[in-house]
């Protein structure tokens, strides 16, 4: 037994500690079973550093190699920020430069480098001791203990493993030193491969300090073997399962990695039922574990700009009016570009009219939609509709708009409102290489998250004697295709959209497996020039691989369509519009986080804190939580009042995780709680799903339940309702006018009027539909069916604004797993309560349930009837 007093004696703390914190750090984004490095280990900031300095331009110039060098060994060995300024003052300084009027851009940060050489400095300086190959693997050691360990006794008993390397006092030192957080990369990856190179036999850390390119163009190009020797690496793991331990390994997030887990049972789930292993597996993984934040608001970002185009007259122009008119639109990408162009056409340099929501003007793509889906604001700019007919998806700028142009843009990026790689795009001459082409066509097809790699490589070698092919589709191509095709994707309505863009991966695969069965430069650049020679439609004007699937594909030799785009195209919007998918919701047991996590004042009243903060901190001096988590749910029999009743009750995360270590624990929990309690039913998970009355419904509380029918609507409703709830009614830009003597223009013009009309009409039959679904297939919501369906002239009455706003709210409420919305407040004409679509506070008698236990895809299903329960059974 552990007690208090015999804890050092029982207890390895030093080696719990080190345990405790590799638990929750990462495995090499490239080697999934090799040991991330210290975000401050010497190797790993050499390596951000020099990769940082690899995108680093000087007046449009990359810097060589030797310059690199000697800016890692003079400037960041001895400066712990390096910013432009530093960068400039030291290039003129050593004369590498003869003039310090230079534009720095390239690093990650606006006016500095995000990396550093932190540590290198902290021991060189603070320590002061030279780094030698003899103690640099002391130092890396020590810079782990010291981001494995807040603790400093534990930190100090480790330190004395080098009392000969260091003395006393750099000892000290160093136990001040503080590092935390851990890199994406593995020592194996960086120094621990090598490879042939044309500076012969070298290491990727070791290629970085000779070559030109960055690590990425190093790890991924034939040039080097880089690629070669890391895949040689993966595939002497030949696997037969896939476990949940080989998913855990790779480097992601939490959460990514319990959907790859899913979709691993998933799929064997399904081979099992079908009886044979598949011939083709695609996967594409959403992109938006990545995504960054805007710290500062557009506006705000704006008006230093226009401060520094202006000076001292922006506080009379016309620019600084508009900008205070129009602040609440500067989220709309249109409009944010008109204010980073200065309200000036990006072609012609003509103004555009804002006063008639630049209808006037499209977004146009600098490199052209059909290589890459860049939708950045560095590809993007606002032109006349005019001009961008006219470039069509030409590249480079034609001269004569560069000529004009060049002194309009050079303004804007000297203000900050363009940045130097747009700058470079709108200037450049070159025409596109072969290489480029092929570069932009290629990322178009493949997937270049590692993760998504090495599920890929995962399933191939399970599949291995089968033969099937997995494919990683590029994220947002699925994205991508329901643009192009008007098939837009409601969320707000249901979770089918999950299953439909699964759908629309595995079809987009089996297109890439035949139009592209070889992905080399030449081949692909091939079709692409055949592509471009084409008459192209407005549609085709998007990816170059999506907009060839409107061509039908013959086979060479035989003569044989195999691609037939019309047929297809039918059949994939026929299916995008069924209704039939199988949803599952992911039912747990919970044994994370004790208590709800707010803590709450002595005062609160509403919710009362309950449990203390500590043992010693009673509530009424010191406030606490306010309740308790669930782990599981639990159907008992026990006397209540004198009354033999059976209920389901919740068991606390805390007494479940306490049971694991001192068994009995949940029954000592049920003795102190319910009078002669008698376990039924012992372990009921959150989100199990149970019928009641015919209707579905998820169980996340011993008193709270949420809905989990899945709201279905005709396709034309759901339709409109995707389009309304994302941009409103859409607007028709193209006037009679312009359109009088163009027949394109007329077509366009007839399109948007066809669409604002199909938007319309499901936007008003909204209310009728929704009503008799409230009625007839949720009935947990009482009166609510009935009361809609009574206020069907109401609803009519309103603004089409309000109908979108009432659908956005009303969605809410029937989604599955919803939540509630106050209804009476903002649209009481309509009947419904301030809390519709809550179903909380209802003592649930399981004998009266029938719960629903469901395989992971739904195929296989089994009821349990809550009258057995009744029986003890």
């Amino acid at each position: 037994m552990i007690y208090p007093w015999n804890f050092d004696e029982m207890i390895d703390d030093e080696a719990s500690a080190e345990k405790f914190i590799d638990r929750m750090r990462n495995n090499c984004t490239y080697l999934p079973d090799e040991e991330v490095l210290p975000k401050n280990s010497l190797l790993y900031q050499e390596y951000e550093v020099r990769n940082e300095l690899k995108n680093v331009t000087v007046n449009g110039e990359r810097l060589s190699p030797d310059i690199q060098n000697r800016i890692v060994d003079e400037l960041f060995n001895k400066e712990p920020s390096v910013t432009h300024k530093k960068l400039i003052k030291y290039l003129y300084d050593n004369q590498i430069c003869n003039t310090t009027s230079l534009v720095i851009s390239g690093t990650a940060k606006e006016k500095s480098f995000a990396s550093s050489r932190k540590s290198y400095i902290d021991f060189t300086q603070k320590v002061d001791t030279p780094i030698t190959p003899k103690n640099q693997q002391a130092i890396e050691e020590i810079i782990k203990w010291i981001t494995l360990f807040e603790d400093k006794k534990i930190l100090a008993k480790k330190l004395q493993k080098y009392s000969d390397i260091f003395n006393e006092s750099q000892l000290r030192t160093i136990l001040k030193l503080s590092y935390s957080g851990w890199g994406r990369l593995s020592r194996k990856l960086l120094d621990g491969i090598t490879a042939h190179t044309r500076y012969g036999e070298m290491t990727v850390i070791e290629t970085m300090r000779r070559c030109s390119d960055n690590f990425m163009q190093i790890i991924q190009s034939d040039q080097y073997e880089f690629k070669k020797i890391i895949e040689d690496i993966l595939s002497l793991d030949q696997r037969t399962e896939i476990t949940y331990n080989d998913i855990k390994n790779l480097a992601g997030s939490p959460g990514i990695k319990r959907a790859l887990w899913r979709s691993v049972r998933i799929i064997d789930e399904i081979v099992d039922i079908i009886g044979y292993e598949p011939r083709l597996i695609s996967i594409e993984m959403a992109r938006n574990e990545d995504e960054k934040v805007r710290t500062k608001s557009r506006y705000s970002q704006l008006e230093k700009m226009y401060k520094d185009l202006y000076g001292k007259a922006y506080t009379k122009s016309d620019i600084k009016s508009q900008l205070a008119d129009y602040k609440d639109k500067l989220d709309r990408k249109k409009y944010y570009l008109y204010f980073l162009q200065n309200g000036k056409c990006a072609y012609t340099g003509d103004p555009l009219d804002i006063e008639n929501d630049l209808r006037d003007s499209e977004i146009d793509h600098i490199l052209p939609r059909s290589l890459t889906k860049d939708d950045s604001l560095d590809n993007t700019v606002l032109v006349l509709r005019k001009e961008n007919q006219r470039k069509l998806d030409d590249y480079p700028i034609a001269p004569d708009i560069q000529n004009h142009m060049r002194p309009i843009w050079t303004s804007l990026k000297n203000a900050k409102l363009m940045s130097q790689l747009k700058s470079q795009r709108l200037t450049s001459q070159k025409q596109l290489s072969e290489d480029r082409v092929a570069g932009f066509v290629n990322r178009q097809l493949v997937e270049t998250r590692q993760i998504t790699k090495h599920l890929a490589r995962m399933l191939t070698e399970k599949y291995h004697d089968s033969a099937t092919e997995v494919f990683t589709i590029r994220a947002g191509m699925s994205s991508e295709y329901r643009r192009i095709h008007d098939l837009p994707k409601c969320r707000e309505v249901n979770d089918l959209h999950h299953a439909k863009d699964a759908y629309l991966a595995a079809v987009l695969a089996q297109y890439i497996k035949i139009r592209y069965p070889k992905l080399d430069k030449a081949f692909v650049y091939g079709e692409y020039m055949k592509f471009k020679s084409k008459k192209q439609t407005d549609a085709d004007r998007s990816s170059f691989i999506l907009a060839s699937m409107n061509y039908d594909l013959t086979n060479t030799e035989t003569g044989e369509i195999i691609w037939q785009s019309k047929t297809t195209r039918d059949v994939i919007d026929r299916t995008m519009k069924y209704n039939d998918c199988l949803i599952t919701k992911k039912t747990e047991i919970g044994d994370n986080q004790f208590y709800k996590q707010t803590i709450y004042s002595k005062d609160s009243t509403n919710p009362k804190p309950t449990i203390p903060k500590k043992a010693n901190l009673p509530v009424n001096r010191y406030g606490g939580y306010s309740g308790e988590n669930a782990a599981h749910f639990m159907v008992i029999r026990y006397t209540k009042k004198d009354v033999l009743v059976n209920e389901i009750i919740s068991i606390p995360a805390q007494v479940y995780t306490l049971e694991k270590t001192k068994p009995g624990s949940i029954n000592e929990y049920l003795h102190n709680n319910y009078k002669q309690a008698t376990v039924i039913l012992s372990k009921i998970p959150i989100n199990q799903k149970f019928e009641y009355d015919g209707n579905e419904q998820f169980i996340v509380g011993s008193k709270e339940v949420t809905n989990a029918k899945q709201l279905k609507l005709p396709y034309d409703v759901e339709y409109a309702v995707a389009v309304a709830l994302k941009q409103g009614i859409p607007q028709i830009t193209i006037t009679e006018e312009q359109a009088v003597d163009d027949n394109k223009l007329q077509r366009k013009r007839n399109r948007q009027i066809e669409r604002r009309d199909r938007v319309i009409s499901g936007v008003e039959r909204f209310w009728e539909i929704y009503a008799d679904k409230l009625t007839n297939q949720y009935q947990q919501f009482g009166n609510a069916g009935p009361n809609a369906q009574s206020s069907l002239v109401e609803y009519s009455k309103l603004p089409l604004d309000d109908k979108i706003k009432v659908i956005n709210l009303v969605l809410k409420a029937t989604h599955a797993g919803s939540g509630r919305v106050d209804m009476s407040k903002e649209f009481p004409q309509l009947g419904l309560s301030s809390r519709f679509g809550r179903m909380d506070n209802k003592a649930l008698d399981p004998t009266k349930l029938t719960f629903v236990y469901e395989s992971i895809t739904g195929l296989h299903r089994r009821k349990l009837d809550g009258k057995t329960l009744e029986q003890g059974r």
